[in-house]
This record gives structure tokens, C-alpha cells and sequence, in this order.
């Protein structure tokens, strides 16, 4: 007797894989408007040679420091994360090559530590908005460096394990979008590059228009060509970290604003939820029991990878 014949599962093409992330991309970005609120009109002032003088070097050295704290780092690794050679990876480091926007961003959310963090050691650093950053202590970023990238519901296992030891009553300081699941791997950090670059781009002529200075003013405030400025609105060269620094500081409005409506803006605000949870438990914490959670975690994780279904 001849058997039924099977129906054939439905194959997934590559392109509607594709297609998929982006509608998931598009659906979680949110509309959002954009605030200019700090705009007080443009500096002119500012003498960014100075302020640039080592500037790449020490962006590369801090950025190798942070990734020091990483337990699966090597130097290759790395450079995986950011797309680029081992090579180039060298060169920014050195200062040889320029970090982009796109670069500090895919190592921020990978990494989950926050995009302003490596210009810690720059001469820009002390011009920043501090009120408009997070600041966490060396034990909140070593810890985060062990869980960054456990899934949703590990982490707020871990956490509440974490908050008993403190003896927290609850585990409401922690508050992350629920419906932002977990799609950040090193494979499709990509899917959201188009979509944040491009959004940050179209932000400089809006914030450029809403805020009502002019090309030739803007240009003079940050000390650039006209030319090169129109092709870095357009998106017709990658921004570098420098330009968005200066566009940052002459208008007044900080960095994080120019993501409004994109997802990594959504994915930044997780880990800066779930850095300020482990900042609570790392409070007043003396050395030996910081040892005890770090060693904690790290047997955690180890269980984790071992029985990733449980």
C-alpha cells in the first residue's frame, strides 16, 4: 500500500527572512518626537583641534579597556562584533583608523555598555551633558560584562537571585520593555543598521530645520567644508565619531536624542534599565562580596550554557 504523501514543509527564502526582520524593525521603532528642547543656539567657540588632539588614540585605548572586562574577549572577537578585520580592529585602536557612528553603536549594544563611556578618557569628555548621561561604578560594569547577553527571562532569574542575596523584597526596580525580545546577536545587528543610520542622518536636518539655524551657520560652528556636511545629512559619508560629537556640542543636544525612533534607541534604554538594576545590588558592596556575586554569575552562566534548555 502506497503511503500518504507528505506536504513538503514551506521553505523560509533568505529574502523573506530579510523582509520578516525588517517588519519586526519597523514595528518596534517607535514614532517618536524629537526634543530640541536643549537647543540655546549654536556655539562658535568651541576649539575642537584641541580637543582632538589624541582623540581617536584615546578612543581606541578605552574602548580596548572596556572590552578587557568582556569573558569571551580576544582581539578577534572583537573585531567580528564591529564587521571588520583583526587588522583594522589594530588600527582603531591606535588611532590609525577613525571610529564611526555605526562602529560605536554595534559595540554598544553588543557589548551593552554605553556609547559615551570610551570618551571618558578624551578632552571632550568634561564639555559632555552629565545630566544627560548614566554614570555606573568599575563593579556594575564588570558584573554586566559577565550577564549582558543572557536572554530575557535568565537575566531576571539571575536578578532575583541576586536581589535575595541583598535581601531586596521585590525585583521592581527593574523595569524593561517586555516586548522587546531578545534579537541582538553578532548575525543580525546589521538588520537594524540601515534603518538607525539613516534615521540619525534625516535627525540633523530635522533638528537643523526645527531649531532654525542655517547649512552656512552650522557648517561655521563645527568647522567643517559645507560640502562634507551636506554629504554627512545625506548619508553619503559615515558619520564619524568626531562629527557627531561636534554637531552634539554646538547644538546642544546630546547623542542619545538623534536615535528618536529607531531600535537601537529601544535596545540602548535595556541595558541602561538593566545596568541601574545591578548598580543597586553593587551598591556599598565591599570587596569580598563583590568576589562572592562575581563568582556566583560566573557559575550561573556556566550552567546556562550547559543546559540551555532549562
Amino acid at each position: 500500500m502506497q503511503g500518504r504523501k507528505r506536504n513538503a514543509p514551506a521553505r523560509i527564502k533568505v529574502d523573506d527572512l530579510a523582509v520578516s526582520m525588517n517588519e519586526i524593525i519597523h514595528s518596534m521603532a517607535q514614532e517618536e518626537p524629537l526634543d530640541c528642547s536643549s537647543y540655546q543656539g549654536l556655539r562658535f567657540d568651541l576649539p575642537f583641534l584641541q580637543y582632538e588632539v589624541n582623540f581617536y588614540p584615546s578612543l581606541g585605548g578605552q574602548i580596548e579597556s572596556l572590552n578587557r572586562n568582556l569573558p569571551w574577549y580576544t582581539q578577534k572577537h572583537a573585531a567580528n562584533m564591529l564587521g571588520i578585520s583583526v587588522k583594522w580592529y589594530r588600527a582603531h585602536l591606535t588611532g590609525e583608523r577613525e571610529f564611526t557612528l555605526d562602529n560605536l553603536a554595534r559595540w554598544s549594544i553588543l557589548t551593552g555598555f554605553p556609547a559615551h563611556l570610551p570618551l571618558m578618557n578624551t578632552r571632550y569628555y568634561s564639555l559632555l551633558q552629565h545630566s544627560e548621561l548614566n554614570f555606573w561604578n568599575a563593579q556594575t560594569l564588570r558584573l554586566y560584562a559577565e550577564v549582558s547577553r543572557l536572554p530575557e527571562y535568565r537575566f531576571r532569574t539571575w536578578l532575583a537571585c541576586l536581589y535575595s542575596f541583598r535581601n531586596f523584597s521585590e525585583v521592581h526596580a527593574y523595569r524593561a520593555d517586555h516586548a522587546l525580545v531578545d534579537i541582538i546577536s553578532h548575525g543580525n545587528y546589521d538588520s537594524i543598521k540601515e534603518h538607525y543610520l539613516g534615521t540619525v542622518c534625516s535627525n540633523m536636518a530635522v533638528i537643523r530645520e526645527t531649531c532654525g539655524f542655517s547649512v552656512d551657520e552650522i557648517v561655521e560652528a563645527m568647522q567643517i567644508s559645507r560640502e562634507y556636511y551636506l554629504s554627512l545629512e545625506s548619508g553619503d559619508k559615515p558619520l564619524k565619531a568626531s562629527d557627531v560629537i561636534r554637531f552634539s556640542l554646538c547644538t546642544g543636544i546630546p547623542m542619545i536624542k538623534w536615535a528618536s525612533g529607531t531600535l537601537y534607541k529601544r535596545i540602548r534604554e535595556r541595558h541602561d534599565a538593566r545596568l541601574n538594576s545591578i548598580h543597586l545590588i553593587c551598591k556599598n558592596l565591599n570587596k569580598d562580596e563583590f568576589e562572592k556575586i562575581l563568582a556566583f554569575s560566573q557559575a550561573y552562566i556556566g550552567c546556562a550554557s550547559e543546559f540551555p534548555g532549562v
